[in-house]
């Protein structure tokens, strides 16, 4: 079952800024921001991410729900993402 999940999945290009966005609107009334602002840092820079969008998804959001249960009521979250050194990628 794993196993034709995963050959479902399929690499496309996704920009790196307006994911983020996206990701930072639907967690914006979730309830488990409580009181907790996210937002997309201005530190972010848009880059093209060759990747399944749907893993990406679910890895980005547990991320973002994690620093959303760890911070207290009244703190930010900020999201960002750069490129560094060639090829790696800092979330």
């Amino acid at each position: 079952m794993v196993f034709r999940l995963l050959k479902s999945v399929s690499n496309s290009e996704v920009h790196s800024l307006e994911f983020l966005k996206q990701i930072a609107r639907e967690y914006s009334t979730h309830e488990v921001t409580k009181g907790i602002l996210i937002n997309v840092s201005e530190k972010s820079r848009d880059t093209v991410l060759s990747a399944a969008p749907v893993l990406l998804h679910r890895v980005i959001v547990n991320m973002v729900k994690n620093a959303l249960e760890e911070t207290s009521q009244g703190k930010t979250v900020s999201l960002f993402l750069r490129k560094r050194m060639g090829s790696w990628i800092s979330l």
